[in-house]
Protein backbone atom coordinates (compact mmCIF):
# COMPACT_ATOMS: atom_id res chain seq x y z
CA UNK A 1 0.00 0.00 0.00
CA UNK A 2 2.82 2.34 0.80
CA UNK A 3 4.37 1.58 -2.58
CA UNK A 4 1.23 2.93 -4.26
CA UNK A 5 1.83 6.27 -2.61
CA UNK A 6 5.33 6.63 -4.07
CA UNK A 7 5.50 8.57 -7.34
CA UNK A 8 6.30 6.47 -10.40
CA UNK A 9 9.64 7.30 -12.05
CA UNK A 10 10.19 6.56 -15.72
CA UNK A 11 13.44 5.47 -17.29
CA UNK A 12 13.76 8.87 -18.99
CA UNK A 13 13.44 10.68 -15.66
CA UNK A 14 16.11 8.44 -14.12
CA UNK A 15 18.45 9.31 -16.99
CA UNK A 16 17.79 13.02 -16.49
CA UNK A 17 18.55 12.76 -12.76
CA UNK A 18 21.83 10.91 -13.45
CA UNK A 19 22.72 13.49 -16.12
CA UNK A 20 22.00 16.35 -13.68
CA UNK A 21 24.30 14.88 -11.03
CA UNK A 22 26.98 14.34 -13.66
CA UNK A 23 26.64 17.95 -14.76
CA UNK A 24 27.01 19.20 -11.20
CA UNK A 25 30.16 17.12 -10.82
CA UNK A 26 31.69 18.36 -14.05
CA UNK A 27 30.85 21.99 -13.35
CA UNK A 28 31.59 22.34 -9.66
CA UNK A 29 33.65 19.39 -8.45
CA UNK A 30 36.21 19.14 -11.23
CA UNK A 31 39.21 21.36 -10.60
CA UNK A 32 39.35 24.53 -12.72
CA UNK A 33 42.56 25.66 -14.37
CA UNK A 34 44.28 28.69 -12.91
CA UNK A 35 43.12 32.15 -13.97
CA UNK A 36 44.71 33.01 -17.30
CA UNK A 37 44.35 35.32 -20.28
CA UNK A 38 44.86 32.64 -22.97
CA UNK A 39 43.47 29.36 -24.21
CA UNK A 40 45.49 27.25 -26.59
CA UNK A 41 44.36 24.79 -29.21
CA UNK A 42 43.15 21.68 -27.41
CA UNK A 43 42.08 23.59 -24.27
CA UNK A 44 38.55 24.65 -23.37
CA UNK A 45 36.97 27.51 -21.41
CA UNK A 46 33.90 26.13 -19.66
CA UNK A 47 30.71 27.98 -18.79
CA UNK A 48 31.94 28.72 -15.26
CA UNK A 49 35.45 29.75 -16.37
CA UNK A 50 36.73 33.11 -17.58
CA UNK A 51 39.79 34.66 -19.17
CA UNK A 52 41.24 37.76 -17.47
CA UNK A 53 43.71 40.11 -19.17
CA UNK A 54 47.25 40.33 -17.85
CA UNK A 55 46.65 43.45 -15.73
CA UNK A 56 43.08 42.42 -14.86
CA UNK A 57 41.46 45.25 -16.85
CA UNK A 58 39.11 43.11 -18.96
CA UNK A 59 37.63 39.62 -18.68
CA UNK A 60 35.98 37.21 -21.14
CA UNK A 61 33.15 35.03 -19.84
CA UNK A 62 29.75 33.50 -20.57
CA UNK A 63 26.68 35.38 -19.38
CA UNK A 64 22.90 35.59 -19.45
CA UNK A 65 21.47 39.12 -19.70
CA UNK A 66 18.60 39.83 -17.33
CA UNK A 67 16.06 37.02 -17.18
CA UNK A 68 17.08 35.58 -20.56
CA UNK A 69 17.71 31.84 -20.84
CA UNK A 70 20.09 32.29 -23.78
CA UNK A 71 23.84 32.14 -23.26
CA UNK A 72 26.27 34.67 -24.73
CA UNK A 73 30.03 35.10 -24.63
CA UNK A 74 31.17 38.62 -23.83
CA UNK A 75 34.02 40.91 -22.81
CA UNK A 76 33.51 42.97 -19.63
CA UNK A 77 35.45 45.64 -17.73
CA UNK A 78 36.98 43.76 -14.82
CA UNK A 79 36.67 46.70 -12.41
CA UNK A 80 33.52 48.67 -11.69
CA UNK A 81 34.79 52.22 -12.06
CA UNK A 82 31.31 53.43 -13.09
CA UNK A 83 28.10 51.90 -11.65
CA UNK A 84 26.79 49.13 -13.88
CA UNK A 85 29.87 48.81 -16.10
CA UNK A 86 31.13 45.63 -14.42
CA UNK A 87 28.06 43.66 -15.58
CA UNK A 88 27.64 45.36 -18.96
CA UNK A 89 29.65 43.75 -21.80
CA UNK A 90 31.58 45.94 -24.21
CA UNK A 91 31.60 43.19 -26.83
CA UNK A 92 29.41 40.14 -27.47
CA UNK A 93 30.81 37.29 -29.57
CA UNK A 94 27.51 35.66 -30.53
CA UNK A 95 25.01 38.52 -30.20
CA UNK A 96 22.85 37.29 -33.10
CA UNK A 97 23.44 33.56 -32.56
CA UNK A 98 23.00 32.82 -28.83
CA UNK A 99 23.24 29.35 -27.39
CA UNK A 100 19.58 28.29 -27.57
CA UNK A 101 17.39 27.70 -24.55
CA UNK A 102 17.33 23.85 -24.51
CA UNK A 103 21.12 23.81 -24.04
CA UNK A 104 21.60 26.65 -21.58
CA UNK A 105 22.99 24.33 -18.93
CA UNK A 106 25.33 22.78 -18.30
CA UNK A 107 27.50 22.38 -21.38
CA UNK A 108 28.54 25.54 -23.18
CA UNK A 109 32.24 25.98 -23.70
CA UNK A 110 34.72 27.92 -25.80
CA UNK A 111 37.52 26.16 -27.58
CA UNK A 112 39.69 26.34 -30.68
CA UNK A 113 38.48 23.66 -33.07
CA UNK A 114 41.34 21.26 -33.72
CA UNK A 115 40.08 20.46 -37.22
CA UNK A 116 40.10 24.01 -38.65
CA UNK A 117 41.67 26.21 -35.94
CA UNK A 118 38.55 28.41 -35.58
CA UNK A 119 37.18 29.77 -32.31
CA UNK A 120 33.85 28.13 -31.58
CA UNK A 121 31.27 27.85 -28.80
CA UNK A 122 30.17 24.25 -28.42
CA UNK A 123 27.00 23.24 -26.63
CA UNK A 124 25.09 20.02 -26.00
CA UNK A 125 24.92 17.20 -23.50
CA UNK A 126 28.60 16.36 -23.71
CA UNK A 127 30.05 19.67 -24.87
CA UNK A 128 31.45 18.14 -28.05
CA UNK A 129 28.82 19.55 -30.34
CA UNK A 130 27.88 16.05 -31.45
CA UNK A 131 24.13 15.89 -31.85
CA UNK A 132 23.79 19.45 -30.58
CA UNK A 133 25.57 22.39 -32.14
CA UNK A 134 28.26 25.02 -32.26
CA UNK A 135 28.63 28.74 -32.97
CA UNK A 136 31.67 29.93 -34.92
CA UNK A 137 33.15 33.17 -33.58
CA UNK A 138 36.21 33.68 -35.78
CA UNK A 139 35.49 33.50 -39.50
CA UNK A 140 39.05 33.46 -40.81
CA UNK A 141 40.47 30.21 -42.17
CA UNK A 142 43.65 29.72 -40.18
CA UNK A 143 45.44 27.03 -42.14
CA UNK A 144 47.37 26.13 -39.01
CA UNK A 145 46.96 23.78 -36.10
CA UNK A 146 49.06 25.80 -33.68
CA UNK A 147 46.96 28.73 -32.47
CA UNK A 148 45.96 30.48 -29.25
CA UNK A 149 43.35 33.06 -28.22
CA UNK A 150 44.16 35.85 -25.74
CA UNK A 151 42.20 38.64 -24.06
CA UNK A 152 44.40 41.77 -24.03
CA UNK A 153 44.48 44.70 -21.61
CA UNK A 154 42.91 46.98 -24.24
CA UNK A 155 39.83 44.72 -24.45
CA UNK A 156 40.79 43.08 -27.74
CA UNK A 157 40.31 39.31 -28.03
CA UNK A 158 42.80 37.98 -30.58
CA UNK A 159 43.34 34.64 -32.31
CA UNK A 160 46.99 34.16 -33.22
CA UNK A 161 49.11 31.71 -35.16
CA UNK A 162 52.12 30.51 -33.20
CA UNK A 163 55.56 29.38 -34.21
CA UNK A 164 56.75 25.92 -33.15
CA UNK A 165 58.58 27.52 -30.23
CA UNK A 166 55.36 29.20 -29.01
CA UNK A 167 56.26 32.70 -30.20
CA UNK A 168 53.55 34.76 -31.90
CA UNK A 169 53.65 34.45 -35.66
CA UNK A 170 50.71 36.62 -36.79
CA UNK A 171 47.18 37.72 -35.85
CA UNK A 172 44.51 35.66 -37.61
CA UNK A 173 41.41 37.32 -36.20
CA UNK A 174 40.54 39.97 -33.58
CA UNK A 175 37.36 41.19 -31.91
CA UNK A 176 38.30 44.83 -32.62
CA UNK A 177 37.41 44.21 -36.28
CA UNK A 178 33.88 43.22 -35.28
CA UNK A 179 32.55 45.78 -32.77
CA UNK A 180 29.06 45.35 -31.38
CA UNK A 181 27.56 48.38 -29.59
CA UNK A 182 30.73 49.79 -28.00
CA UNK A 183 33.88 51.46 -29.32
CA UNK A 184 36.97 51.04 -27.15
CA UNK A 185 40.18 53.07 -27.63
CA UNK A 186 41.95 51.69 -30.69
CA UNK A 187 38.78 50.43 -32.40
CA UNK A 188 37.74 51.88 -35.75
CA UNK A 189 34.62 53.41 -37.29
CA UNK A 190 34.88 53.52 -41.07
CA UNK A 191 35.57 51.51 -44.21
CA UNK A 192 38.27 49.11 -45.35
CA UNK A 193 38.40 49.49 -49.15
CA UNK A 194 40.65 46.48 -49.60
CA UNK A 195 38.33 43.98 -47.89
CA UNK A 196 35.04 45.89 -48.16
CA UNK A 197 34.55 45.64 -44.41
CA UNK A 198 32.67 48.42 -42.59
CA UNK A 199 33.37 49.09 -38.93
CA UNK A 200 30.22 50.26 -37.16
CA UNK A 201 28.32 50.06 -33.86
CA UNK A 202 24.79 48.66 -33.55
CA UNK A 203 22.59 49.14 -30.51
CA UNK A 204 21.03 46.28 -28.58
CA UNK A 205 17.35 45.52 -29.16
CA UNK A 206 16.71 45.70 -25.41
CA UNK A 207 18.70 45.52 -22.17
CA UNK A 208 18.09 41.77 -22.16
CA UNK A 209 18.67 41.10 -25.87
CA UNK A 210 22.12 42.08 -27.22
CA UNK A 211 21.13 41.22 -30.81
CA UNK A 212 21.66 43.93 -33.42
CA UNK A 213 19.09 46.68 -32.84
CA UNK A 214 17.61 49.51 -34.88
CA UNK A 215 20.39 52.13 -34.47
CA UNK A 216 23.76 51.96 -36.24
CA UNK A 217 26.68 54.37 -35.86
CA UNK A 218 29.29 54.25 -38.60
CA UNK A 219 31.29 56.10 -41.23
CA UNK A 220 29.92 57.34 -44.55
CA UNK A 221 31.63 59.07 -47.47
CA UNK A 222 30.31 62.52 -48.40
CA UNK A 223 30.39 64.14 -51.85
CA UNK A 224 34.06 65.06 -51.45
CA UNK A 225 34.98 61.49 -50.42
CA UNK A 226 35.69 62.61 -46.85
CA UNK A 227 34.44 60.32 -44.13
CA UNK A 228 31.73 61.61 -41.80
CA UNK A 229 29.92 59.90 -38.95
CA UNK A 230 26.32 58.85 -39.49
CA UNK A 231 23.58 57.29 -37.37
CA UNK A 232 21.00 55.19 -39.18
CA UNK A 233 17.64 54.16 -37.70
CA UNK A 234 16.35 50.95 -39.28
CA UNK A 235 18.43 51.72 -42.37
CA UNK A 236 17.30 55.36 -42.71
CA UNK A 237 19.66 58.32 -42.21
CA UNK A 238 18.92 59.66 -38.71
CA UNK A 239 21.83 61.96 -37.84
CA UNK A 240 25.04 63.25 -39.42
CA UNK A 241 28.13 64.56 -37.64
CA UNK A 242 29.23 67.01 -40.29
CA UNK A 243 32.92 67.42 -41.03
CA UNK A 244 35.65 66.93 -38.46
CA UNK A 245 36.93 70.32 -37.32
CA UNK A 246 40.08 70.07 -35.21
CA UNK A 247 39.07 67.97 -32.20
CA UNK A 248 35.38 67.58 -32.92
CA UNK A 249 32.59 67.54 -35.49
CA UNK A 250 30.38 70.37 -36.73
CA UNK A 251 27.21 68.84 -35.25
CA UNK A 252 28.49 67.70 -31.87
CA UNK A 253 29.63 69.46 -28.74
CA UNK A 254 32.68 67.82 -27.17
CA UNK A 255 31.23 64.37 -27.71
CA UNK A 256 34.57 62.59 -27.84
CA UNK A 257 36.85 65.14 -26.17
CA UNK A 258 34.72 66.52 -23.39
CA UNK A 259 37.28 66.16 -20.63
CA UNK A 260 40.34 66.65 -22.84
CA UNK A 261 41.31 63.10 -21.99
CA UNK A 262 40.39 61.44 -25.30
CA UNK A 263 42.07 62.17 -28.60
CA UNK A 264 39.76 61.57 -31.58
CA UNK A 265 41.53 61.27 -34.96
CA UNK A 266 40.75 60.67 -38.63
CA UNK A 267 42.91 58.33 -40.74
CA UNK A 268 42.65 58.32 -44.52
CA UNK A 269 44.71 56.39 -47.08
CA UNK A 270 44.18 54.30 -50.20
CA UNK A 271 43.28 51.18 -48.20
CA UNK A 272 40.99 52.55 -45.52
CA UNK A 273 39.31 55.58 -44.02
CA UNK A 274 38.26 55.51 -40.40
CA UNK A 275 37.87 57.38 -37.12
CA UNK A 276 39.50 56.17 -33.94
CA UNK A 277 40.41 57.59 -30.54
CA UNK A 278 42.99 57.10 -27.82
CA UNK A 279 43.33 57.93 -24.15
CA UNK A 280 45.65 60.90 -23.60
CA UNK A 281 45.00 61.51 -19.92
CA UNK A 282 45.58 59.47 -16.80
CA UNK A 283 42.29 57.54 -16.98
CA UNK A 284 42.45 53.75 -17.15
CA UNK A 285 39.83 53.14 -19.83
CA UNK A 286 36.98 54.70 -21.82
CA UNK A 287 34.19 53.64 -24.13
CA UNK A 288 31.74 55.12 -26.64
CA UNK A 289 28.42 53.26 -26.96
CA UNK A 290 25.45 53.32 -29.32
CA UNK A 291 22.46 53.06 -26.98
CA UNK A 292 19.13 51.53 -27.91
CA UNK A 293 17.30 54.93 -27.88
CA UNK A 294 19.63 56.56 -30.41
CA UNK A 295 21.91 58.26 -27.86
CA UNK A 296 25.68 58.13 -28.27
CA UNK A 297 27.22 57.83 -24.82
CA UNK A 298 30.85 58.41 -23.87
CA UNK A 299 32.03 56.90 -20.59
CA UNK A 300 35.22 57.48 -18.69
CA UNK A 301 35.70 56.27 -15.11
CA UNK A 302 32.94 57.57 -12.83
CA UNK A 303 31.59 59.99 -15.45
CA UNK A 304 29.14 59.01 -18.22
CA UNK A 305 28.51 61.69 -20.86
CA UNK A 306 25.57 61.40 -23.27
CA UNK A 307 25.22 63.29 -26.52
CA UNK A 308 21.96 65.13 -27.08
CA UNK A 309 19.45 62.84 -28.77
CA UNK A 310 17.47 63.85 -31.84
CA UNK A 311 13.88 64.72 -31.05
CA UNK A 312 10.98 63.26 -32.97
CA UNK A 313 10.96 66.38 -35.14
CA UNK A 314 14.15 67.26 -36.99
CA UNK A 315 13.46 70.97 -36.39
CA UNK A 316 14.14 70.55 -32.68
CA UNK A 317 17.19 69.15 -30.91
CA UNK A 318 20.72 68.35 -31.95
CA UNK A 319 22.13 69.87 -35.15
CA UNK A 320 22.52 67.18 -37.77
CA UNK A 321 19.19 65.44 -37.16
CA UNK A 322 17.79 64.34 -40.52
CA UNK A 323 14.47 62.57 -39.96
CA UNK A 324 10.97 63.94 -39.75
CA UNK A 325 9.31 61.19 -37.76
CA UNK A 326 5.88 62.60 -36.85
CA UNK A 327 2.68 63.15 -38.85
CA UNK A 328 0.92 66.52 -38.85
CA UNK A 329 -1.49 65.43 -36.13
CA UNK A 330 1.44 65.08 -33.68
CA UNK A 331 3.76 67.92 -34.70
CA UNK A 332 2.04 70.63 -32.68
CA UNK A 333 1.89 68.56 -29.50
CA UNK A 334 4.77 67.97 -27.13
CA UNK A 335 3.27 64.66 -26.07
CA UNK A 336 4.89 62.49 -23.43
CA UNK A 337 4.40 58.85 -22.49
CA UNK A 338 4.56 57.61 -18.91
CA UNK A 339 5.45 54.09 -17.81
CA UNK A 340 3.00 52.13 -15.69
CA UNK A 341 3.33 48.51 -14.61
CA UNK A 342 0.31 46.26 -14.81
CA UNK A 343 -2.18 44.45 -17.02
CA UNK A 344 -4.09 45.89 -19.92
CA UNK A 345 -6.85 44.94 -22.33
CA UNK A 346 -8.22 46.90 -25.21
CA UNK A 347 -8.06 47.40 -28.95
CA UNK A 348 -4.46 46.57 -29.83
CA UNK A 349 -2.38 46.00 -32.95
CA UNK A 350 0.88 44.05 -33.19
CA UNK A 351 3.50 44.94 -35.78
CA UNK A 352 4.61 42.38 -38.36
CA UNK A 353 8.26 42.92 -37.41
CA UNK A 354 7.32 42.46 -33.79
CA UNK A 355 10.23 40.40 -32.47
CA UNK A 356 12.96 42.70 -33.80
CA UNK A 357 11.43 45.93 -32.49
CA UNK A 358 12.74 47.85 -29.50
CA UNK A 359 10.70 50.04 -27.18
CA UNK A 360 11.97 53.08 -29.07
CA UNK A 361 10.70 51.59 -32.34
CA UNK A 362 7.37 50.88 -30.68
CA UNK A 363 7.06 54.43 -29.39
CA UNK A 364 7.73 55.77 -32.89
CA UNK A 365 4.97 53.50 -34.26
CA UNK A 366 2.59 54.81 -31.62
CA UNK A 367 3.47 58.46 -32.24
CA UNK A 368 3.04 57.99 -35.98
CA UNK A 369 -0.46 56.62 -35.43
CA UNK A 370 -2.67 59.58 -34.55
CA UNK A 371 -5.17 57.41 -32.66
CA UNK A 372 -2.58 55.58 -30.53
CA UNK A 373 -2.85 56.28 -26.80
CA UNK A 374 -0.60 53.52 -25.37
CA UNK A 375 2.07 51.01 -26.36
CA UNK A 376 3.77 48.03 -24.74
CA UNK A 377 6.26 45.25 -25.31
CA UNK A 378 4.41 41.91 -25.39
CA UNK A 379 7.59 39.98 -24.52
CA UNK A 380 9.26 39.73 -21.13
CA UNK A 381 12.64 40.63 -22.61
CA UNK A 382 11.46 44.08 -23.73
CA UNK A 383 11.18 43.27 -27.44
CA UNK A 384 8.17 43.41 -29.74
CA UNK A 385 5.46 46.00 -30.08
CA UNK A 386 1.75 46.35 -29.51
CA UNK A 387 -0.02 49.71 -29.77
CA UNK A 388 -3.49 50.58 -28.48
CA UNK A 389 -6.09 53.05 -29.71
CA UNK A 390 -8.51 52.10 -26.95
CA UNK A 391 -7.88 50.77 -23.45
CA UNK A 392 -10.86 49.10 -21.80
CA UNK A 393 -9.16 47.90 -18.64
CA UNK A 394 -5.91 48.54 -16.82
CA UNK A 395 -4.92 47.32 -13.38
CA UNK A 396 -1.63 48.29 -11.68
CA UNK A 397 0.74 45.46 -10.85
CA UNK A 398 0.48 46.26 -7.13
CA UNK A 399 -3.27 45.67 -7.22
CA UNK A 400 -4.51 42.40 -5.76
CA UNK A 401 -7.51 42.32 -8.07
CA UNK A 402 -6.68 40.06 -10.98
CA UNK A 403 -9.14 39.12 -13.66
CA UNK A 404 -9.06 35.44 -14.63
CA UNK A 405 -9.67 36.40 -18.26
CA UNK A 406 -9.16 39.49 -20.35
CA UNK A 407 -6.27 41.78 -19.47
CA UNK A 408 -2.80 40.67 -20.45
CA UNK A 409 0.14 41.35 -18.17
CA UNK A 410 2.67 43.32 -20.24
CA UNK A 411 4.88 44.20 -17.27
CA UNK A 412 5.11 47.82 -18.44
CA UNK A 413 2.67 49.90 -20.47
CA UNK A 414 3.46 53.38 -21.74
CA UNK A 415 0.44 55.71 -21.68
CA UNK A 416 -0.01 59.02 -23.40
CA UNK A 417 -0.02 61.85 -20.88
CA UNK A 418 -3.70 62.71 -21.17
CA UNK A 419 -3.46 65.46 -18.60
CA UNK A 420 -1.01 67.24 -20.83
CA UNK A 421 -3.15 66.45 -23.85
CA UNK A 422 -6.20 68.01 -22.19
CA UNK A 423 -4.11 71.00 -21.21
CA UNK A 424 -3.19 71.47 -24.85
CA UNK A 425 -6.83 71.28 -25.91
CA UNK A 426 -7.74 73.62 -23.08
CA UNK A 427 -5.41 76.18 -24.63
CA UNK A 428 -7.37 75.93 -27.85
CA UNK A 429 -10.60 76.73 -25.96
CA UNK A 430 -8.89 79.68 -24.29
CA UNK A 431 -7.82 81.07 -27.63
CA UNK A 432 -11.29 80.46 -29.05
CA UNK A 433 -12.95 82.25 -26.11
CA UNK A 434 -10.49 85.13 -26.40
CA UNK A 435 -11.20 85.44 -30.12
CA UNK A 436 -14.96 85.42 -29.48
CA UNK A 437 -14.64 88.05 -26.76
CA UNK A 438 -12.50 90.21 -29.02
CA UNK A 439 -15.03 89.92 -31.82
CA UNK A 440 -17.87 90.89 -29.51
CA UNK A 441 -15.99 93.94 -28.23
CA UNK A 442 -15.17 94.99 -31.79
CA UNK A 443 -18.82 94.69 -32.82
CA UNK A 444 -19.97 96.71 -29.81
CA UNK A 445 -17.36 99.34 -30.65
CA UNK A 446 -18.73 99.71 -34.18
CA UNK A 447 -22.30 99.96 -32.89
CA UNK A 448 -21.34 102.68 -30.40
CA UNK A 449 -19.45 104.56 -33.09
CA UNK A 450 -22.36 104.60 -35.54
CA UNK A 451 -24.91 105.43 -32.83
CA UNK A 452 -22.76 108.31 -31.67
CA UNK A 453 -22.45 109.64 -35.14
CA UNK A 454 -26.13 109.21 -35.80
CA UNK A 455 -27.42 110.77 -32.60
CA UNK A 456 -24.60 113.30 -32.44
CA UNK A 457 -25.37 114.50 -35.97
CA UNK A 458 -29.09 114.75 -35.23
CA UNK A 459 -28.42 116.98 -32.17
CA UNK A 460 -26.32 119.40 -34.21
CA UNK A 461 -29.06 119.68 -36.81
CA UNK A 462 -31.64 120.45 -34.13
CA UNK A 463 -29.42 123.13 -32.60
CA UNK A 464 -28.89 124.74 -36.01
CA UNK A 465 -32.63 124.82 -36.68
CA UNK A 466 -33.39 126.35 -33.29
CA UNK A 467 -30.73 128.98 -33.83
CA UNK A 468 -32.23 129.86 -37.20
CA UNK A 469 -35.75 130.16 -35.73
CA UNK A 470 -34.51 132.43 -32.97
CA UNK A 471 -32.75 134.58 -35.55
CA UNK A 472 -35.91 134.86 -37.58
CA UNK A 473 -37.92 136.06 -34.54
CA UNK A 474 -35.40 138.70 -33.52
CA UNK A 475 -34.71 140.34 -36.87
CA UNK A 476 -38.13 142.19 -37.42
CA UNK A 477 -38.00 143.60 -33.95
CA UNK A 478 -34.55 145.00 -34.53
CA UNK A 479 -35.70 146.54 -37.80
CA UNK A 480 -38.70 148.30 -36.06
CA UNK A 481 -36.40 149.59 -33.38
CA UNK A 482 -34.08 151.07 -35.95
CA UNK A 483 -36.92 152.98 -37.67
CA UNK A 484 -37.89 155.03 -34.60
CA UNK A 485 -36.90 158.76 -34.57
CA UNK A 486 -34.01 159.74 -32.43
Amino acid sequence: MASNLLPSITTTQIREIILSFSCCYLLFLMPSYAETDTISQGQVMRYIDKLVSANKIFRLEFFRPGTSHNIYLGIFPNKETTPGDYNRPVWVANRDTPVPKPFTMPFAMLRIDESDGLLKIFYGHDGSGSGSGSVTISNTVTGTNNTSATILDNGNFVLRALNPDGAINRTLWQSFDYPTDTLLPGMKLGINFRTGQKWSLSSWISNQVPASGSFTLGGDLNASSQLILMIWWRGNAYWTSGLLDKDNFDNTFDLFDYFHELNFTYISNENEKYFTYAIKGSISWAKVSMLLNGVVETRVPFTPISSSVCSFSRNIGTPGCLMEMLPKCRKDYNLEFHRREGSISGSGYRDDQDENMSLFDCEVKCRQNCSCIAFASPNNDGTGCEIFDKVTRFTPSESTNRWPEGPKDYGAVYFLDKGKDKHIHKKWWIWLAAAAAGGTLLTLGFICFFMRRYFGGKGVAEKTLLHELEGAAITPRQENESSLPI
